[in-house]
């Protein structure tokens, strides 16, 4: 059997991108996730992006441009090892729905 543990998405165009809604849910294993080149500027719902990624240590989303950014219900529900999240880019945004996000 094989547990995805790491993943490397630096090289991903994104950017017409408008959900990322479950993009990784249930990722159990993963522990290392780069997607520093994300663009985020027409994403409008980031619902359980994360959720029940277990074993995942350290997140960056820094970069993240969450202006247009609606909801994020979830995102980081599960995540039983993240000691760390980057979210220097989180500023001006139009989030109404943020229940539950850890």
């Amino acid at each position: 059997m094989f547990f995805l543990k790491s993943l490397d998405l630096s090289n991903f165009d994104t950017k017409l991108i408008t959900s990322f809604y479950n993009l990784f849910y249930g990722c159990k294993s993963l522990t290392s996730l780069n997607i520093s080149s994300f663009v985020t500027s027409k994403v409008t719902n980031m619902n359980y992006m994360f959720k029940n990624c277990y074993s995942l240590i350290s997140l960056d989303l820094s970069n993240f441009d969450i202006y247009n950014l609606e909801e994020m219900e979830g995102i980081f529900s599960g995540c039983l090892k993240l000691t760390s999240i980057n979210l220097s880019g989180f500023k001006k945004n139009k989030i109404s729905v943020l229940y539950n996000m850890f």
